[in-house]
């Protein structure tokens, strides 16, 4: 059961959990971020200041799912019909603050960003930018914005469907929806 504000899914959207912890984000469809603490049960509460303002830094942008650094002291939000990308400090409970010189603007390299990871190593933040095609991979650093990694944005094309096939969700008609670049 879930105390306080129930989140609202917005489309691309999903609930993330702040590693080693048991904490959850999501965005809302209102241009918030959702943070609720779960319990050994498994009620989760809403923590204090819940939702969190996130505003978008561009017209038409809209909050999408954070991901989190290696030791889940940041985390990081880009926003899907933008080429920024935003920075937070999480304190002890899990309250996002955004980082001082965050949000940063990639554009016009990396625009139209759809999705976004943090390597598994927790070393780079890397996001696809729809429009381009285009992966972006930056350093994760300390503070301050992440540089891009010599030599990137990657381009990339996504797969082509046989002649006369019909579109299927690896193919170009569906490029979003093909995880195997």
């Amino acid at each position: 059961a879930l105390t306080g504000s129930a989140p609202t899914h917005v489309g691309g959207t999903a609930i993330q959990r702040l590693p080693g912890s048991n904490t959850l984000y999501t965005p809302t469809s209102t241009g918030s971020l959702g943070v609720w603490s779960v319990d050994g049960a498994g009620a989760a509460t809403a923590i204090a200041g819940s939702p969190f303002t996130v505003t978008p830094p561009a017209a038409g942008a809209i909050i999408d799912t954070p991901v989190f650094n290696g030791d889940g002291s940041r985390m990081y939000i880009a926003p899907d019909n933008s080429g920024f990308i935003m920075g937070f400090s999480l304190d002890a409970i899990g309250a996002p603050t955004l980082l001082t010189s965050s949000p940063w603007n990639f554009t016009p390299s990396l625009t139209d960003i759809s999705c976004s990871a943090v390597s598994g190593d927790g070393a780079y933040f890397i996001a696809v930018g729809e429009a381009q095609p285009k992966i972006g991979v930056f350093a994760l650093a300390s503070d301050g914005p992440p540089p891009p990694v010599t030599n990137r944005p990657f381009t990339f094309l996504p797969p082509t469907a046989s002649p006369g096939a019909p579109a299927t969700p690896s193919s170009p008609a569906h490029p979003q929806h093909d995880r195997r670049w």
